[in-house]
């Protein structure tokens, strides 16, 4: 059944995929939803423009948008519980789509999101709650790293008692408490933070 979602996902099919998704999600943890359908279509999807980038990209919209949709039925099953996180990536990158991936997977396990539109800087962080003792980075472009050391040295003397998470090619360079590469690693370092 995943595999039939990550197939609608990355065909396009939005009314397959919901109707996929809503009976996946009686059956199948989030965690396999999201590792074994919805980023499996997009590792699908990467392979397929690396072979054929032009005829990738005439499809792009689409399958960001179903996977937009999906998303969005994941979040709609959720009792937020558990503490505040913010989920970003840096003002200037433009890979968003991971960070909403992660952002509902976070809320599906009950944490309480904020996963701004735009980017962040330190100006953006410094105006949030103060319950917000997490922060978790999506660090997709070599061309950000300077701009996200910053960011995280000015986090840390602003707010010393936030845990700054980061994933991403670029995450294990720019000094963040920890570097995750799957949202089961994830998961588990959030359950573990006291």
């Amino acid at each position: 059944m995943l595999n039939q979602l990550a197939n609608a996902i990355l065909s396009g099919d939005c009314n397959n995929a919901i109707k996929i998704m809503k009976e996946a999600s009686k059956i199948y943890p989030i965690e396999d939803i999201i590792n074994n359908g919805i980023l499996a279509a997009w590792s699908m999807f990467s392979e397929f423009y690396e072979k054929d980038p032009v005829n990738a990209l005439k499809n792009w919209d689409l399958i960001y948008i179903t996977t937009i949709k999906v998303l969005k039925i994941i979040e709609g099953t959720i009792d937020e519980k558990k503490p505040s996180i913010i989920v970003a990536t840096i003002e200037g990158e433009g890979h968003i789509l991971m960070k909403e991936i992660i952002a509902a997977y976070l809320r599906s396990l009950g944490f309480k999101v904020y996963s701004p539109k735009g980017g962040i800087n330190i100006d953006k962080l410094s105006n949030l709650d103060s319950s917000i003792k997490i922060l978790v980075l999506s660090c997709i472009q070599d061309d950000t790293e300077e701009n996200l050391k910053k960011l995280i040295k000015e986090v840390k003397k602003l707010l010393p008692d936030i845990k700054i998470i980061a994933g991403g090619p670029i995450a294990h360079r720019i000094g963040a408490d920890y570097v995750v590469s799957n949202i089961l690693e994830l998961k588990n370092i959030l359950l573990n933070i006291k």
